[in-house]
């Protein structure tokens, strides 16, 4: 374990998270085991798949927390890999749908792996340079606790968004 570089870590990371995320994306539906309804798709809205990203990188996070010296640089890391995938998972998602009208399984599979292992690279780049921003480090965990708490309560109360409405189904949040 001593031999473990940063970049070692996080591309372990980025396996883990897009192994551990498509298995998110099953949990609740296979089990109904409605504590699984806080971390796992409850339905096939974009806001919910963005639980598949996110989930995995809080878990990790405890795990590579121990590797890095600098924990303001690594929670700022943390919370750009997470708003940056976020982000970019909903970006590329309504670009190629809109764009060309359709939405494939496949494409959504490979667009959450790709922002996944890149999100880990963007961690990797913050951390190796130790940069972070001048605020204090308990102001990018918070933020990551923020992003945690409104996934919990848009599972039961989403707002009425397209983002969060169930294509197939028309509702919002648990049904």
């Amino acid at each position: 374990m001593k031999n473990l570089t940063i970049k070692k870590v996080e591309t372990i990371g980025a396996i883990f998270g897009v192994f551990f995320g498509a298995g998110l994306h099953f949990l609740y539906d296979k089990t109904s085991i409605a504590a699984f309804a806080w971390f796992s798709a409850i339905n096939e809205s974009p806001w919910e798949h963005l639980k598949l990203l996110f989930f995995p990188i809080l878990i990790y996070m405890g795990f590579e927390i121990f590797f890095i010296k600098n924990k303001k640089t690594f929670y700022f890391a943390k919370l750009a890999q997470t708003v940056v995938g976020m982000l970019a998972i909903l970006m590329i998602f309504y670009f190629y749908t809109g764009a060309f009208g359709v939405e494939n399984v496949v494409i959504d599979i490979l667009i959450f792996a790709v922002v996944m292992m890149a999100s880990y690279g963007l961690s990797y780049k913050i951390i190796k340079d130790n940069y972070a921003p001048k605020l204090p480090g308990y102001f990018y965990l918070g933020g990551l606790v923020i992003i945690l708490i409104f996934f919990v309560v848009a599972t039961y109360s989403p707002p009425m968004s397209p983002v969060f409405m169930d294509p197939e189904t028309f509702t919002f949040g648990l049904k």
